[in-house]
Formats: structure tokens, C-alpha cells, sequence
């Protein structure tokens, strides 16, 4: 009886994979030795390359991305380790670039939108609208930390008061004057706003003279309905062309330099475009000879008093602001090239260097002291002088 003798087949063992994972390529990436993550994991890949062949590509990754994530901590500890007998230089460069990522996920994480906590109007307490045509309702929606949101997902619906043509997306059409409420929703928030619609069909406004040095001052303006009332509720942008002259500042003109510029003035539907003047302080008349710009000259007279002052060549328009109104101060010009300017009390002339200005002040006019104005004067350009009344040679005339 022979013995039988079996020999077993030789077999190849089977090679470790690539490290595809992303935990072995991060672990790669801050600074572990190949040989350490190879003897830790490699009986990991091993048994990855069984499953593959057993169970399948899929289902062998799912297992050893669990099993190197669980792994991973204890890794890093022995890195850290390794490191720190051996190369310190590059440990501290590994724990800066983890400090740095660590940052970066935490302001990721604080930097991230939070749920709306609260929508209200871009505008204030409520919404001015005073256009005819579609608008879309400013506002402004932001989280329990008051950071801004988006608000383009805002919904709306109207509530009650003055019907509104409106779309779901907030743009709003006000026909006719009077206050409506309308509803916004965002994510489950829900907030009433106040809707004031005042239609402006006419918007007037005309030029401001200011001083250097001056309060903020009003703008001429009036804004009128189809019935020819005053709106005044009136939200819109001013816009200047050179705002290093003057700045609009809470609903008010402030003067920064002597110059002129332009103001648009746009409110719903309707536009203007008027001067603002600002004018340099000067001790005397004989400044209009160089200025560029127009200037203020104080005057003070007594009860009675008059002032004769020579007015340089060129076209001004002149008028005095009063510093008492019942102490008035009066202008008088003695010229064949003088008008009416184009506001009350206001003087154009074109002078040739003969022309007198007289300043004058009625006897009895206030109390016996000396009262106070400013003669103000601006150049008026050859492209917008205006149309001048001829006067007799020997009147005076008083604005």
C-alpha cells in the first residue's frame, strides 16, 4: 500500500492595495510614515482584499473606510509620537496646518447661514411707495445674531387696508394713496408690514444758495399728486455730481466746500435736476473779480444807513439774506443792465465795471441798532444768463 501524498497548491499572497482611502491619503498628507500606516494597516487591506474577492468591490470599501476611520486617532497619536523622538521640526509644521484647518472649519461653521429670525422693511418702521408702477417691497431679513440674509425667497401676500396689485414676489403697484398690510414669510417666519403708498405725480424744486459754514439747510422742494396736493411722505435718492461741495444728510443739504454742483433728485417716477450753490465768505465785494465761485459779503448799517459799493465787470446775480427779518436790509442797484433775478428779492445784473450796488436800510425799519445781513453774489455763466429787464437809467430800484 502505497502512501498517498498531496501537495497543496502554492498560493500568492495577495498584495495590498493602493492607498485610495481618504483617510490614508490625509494621514499621508500630514506627515505619517509609510511604514507606520503600512503596519498598522495592513492587515486591514488584507482582509479588504478577501472581502473584494467574497463580497465584492462595494462592499469591501464600505468596511475598510470604517475600519481606517476607526483607526485613524490612535494613528495620528503614534505619528505624533514618532515625531516628537525624532523630528520635532516637522511635528510643529503638522500641528500648525491642523491648528489653521481647524480655524477654518470653525469659521466655516460660525460663517454659515442660520435660520431668519426676523423680516422687516428696509425703510424703517414702514415702506414709503410713491410710484404709479410695479415696485418690489425693500427688505431686509436677518438671523438670531442680526447678520444679514438673503431675501430673494421672501413671500408675500396682502392683508388689509388699501388694495395693492401684487405678485407673490413683492412687486407692488399703488393706484391710489392710503396704507395697506401686507404679509412676508420666509421659512416658516412670518412678519406684517406696513404699506404706505402716496403716488407723486409732480416733483418741483429749485436751486439752493448756501454759505460755507452753514447749517444743514432744507431743500426747495414740493412734491404734488394728481389733484395738484402735497405729498409728504416721500422716500427717493438724491444724487450729486460732485459731492465733495455738498453732501444730503438726514433729509438736509450740508455744505462741505465753496463750488456749485448738481442734485438729481428722484422720487417714484418723477426727476429733477437743480444747482446747489455754495458760497465762499469774503470781506469784500472786490472778491467776485477772481472768484470762481460765489461768495458772501457780511453788511452791517444802522437805522437809516447806506452802503455804495462798486460791482466788478461781469454778470451776477445779487440779493442780500437777511440775518433779522425785522431789521431788513434792502438792495438797490443803479444800472441800465439790471433785472429781476429768478427768485423774490433777487437782482441780476451785467455789469461794465460802472455799476453801483447800494445797500440801504428804511429809517425806523426794527429797533435803533445796527442790524446784520450778508450780501450774497454768484457769477452767472454765459451759457445761463438770464433774460434781463432793461430799468431806466436813473432809477433806483429796490428788490
Amino acid at each position: 500500500m502505497s502512501a498517498r501524498h498531496e501537495s497543496a497548491a502554492p498560493t500568492s499572497a495577495l498584495p495590498r492595495p493602493a492607498a485610495t482611502s481618504a483617510v490614508e491619503r490625509g494621514l499621508l498628507a500630514l506627515g505619517v510614515e509609510p511604514a507606520l500606516l503600512d503596519a498598522v494597516l495592513g492587515d486591514l487591506a488584507e482582509e479588504r482584499a478577501e472581502r473584494t474577492a467574497r463580497d465584492g468591490a462595494l462592499s469591501a470599501t464600505l468596511w475598510f473606510a470604517g475600519e481606517t476611520t476607526r483607526t485613524a486617532p490612535h494613528l495620528a497619536l503614534a505619528t505624533v509620537r514618532h515625531l516628537a523622538r525624532h523630528d520635532r521640526g516637522r511635528l510643529a509644521r503638522i500641528v500648525g496646518v491642523a491648528a489653521l484647518g481647524s480655524l477654518g472649519i470653525a469659521a466655516v461653521i460660525q460663517l454659515r447661514d442660520r435660520p431668519p429670525a426676523r423680516i422687516a422693511s428696509a425703510m424703517g418702521p414702514y415702506v414709503i411707495l410713491n410710484s404709479r408702477h410695479a415696485v418690489r417691497l425693500p427688505v431686509s431679513v436677518r438671523d438670531d445674531r442680526g447678520r444679514p440674509l438673503d431675501s430673494a425667497a421672501v413671500r408675500f401676500a396682502w392683508l388689509s387696508g388699501v388694495p395693492l396689485r401684487m405678485n407673490t414676489h413683492g412687486d407692488v403697484t399703488c393706484s391710489r394713496a392710503g396704507d395697506a398690510r401686507v404679509q412676508a414669510t420666509l421659512d416658516g417666519l412670518t412678519t406684517a408690514l406696513l404699506v404706505r403708498c402716496r403716488p407723486v405725480d409732480e416733483l418741483l424744486a429749485g436751486d439752493l444758495d448756501i454759505v460755507e459754514g452753514d447749517p444743514p439747510s432744507t431743500l426747495p422742494m414740493m412734491a404734488l399728486d394728481a389733484r395738484g396736493r402735497r405729498v409728504e411722505l416721500l422716500a427717493g435718492r438724491m444724487t450729486f455730481d460732485d459731492s465733495s461741495v455738498a453732501t444730503f444728510v438726514n433729509g438736509s443739504v450740508v455744505p462741505r466746500a465753496a463750488g456749485s454742483t448738481l442734485l438729481e433728485i428722484s422720487i417714484g417716477d418723477e426727476r429733477a435736476r437743480v444747482g446747489v450753490h455754495v458760497h465762499a465768505r469774503a470781506a469784500s465785494i472786490d472778491a467776485l473779480r477772481d472768484a470762481h465761485t460765489g461768495i458772501a459779503v457780511p453788511v452791517r448799517l444802522p437805522s437809516g444807513g447806506t452802503l455804495r459799493l462798486p460791482l466788478p465787470r461781469g454778470t451776477y446775480q445779487l440779493w442780500v439774506r437777511e440775518g433779522d427779518e425785522t431789521r431788513p436790509i434792502r438792495l438797490a442797484v443803479l444800472d441800465a443792465r439790471c433785472g429781476p433775478g429768478d427768485a423774490p428779492l433777487r437782482l441780476v445784473c451785467n455789469s461794465r465795471g460802472e455799476s453801483s450796488l447800494v445797500l440801504y436800510r428804511s429809517p425806523g425799519a426794527g429797533s435803533d441798532g445796527d442790524a446784520q445781513a450778508e450780501l450774497l453774489a454768484r457769477r452767472v455763466p454765459d451759457s445761463q444768463r438770464l433774460r434781463l429787464t432793461q430799468l431806466p437809467d436813473s432809477a433806483y430800484r429796490s428788490r
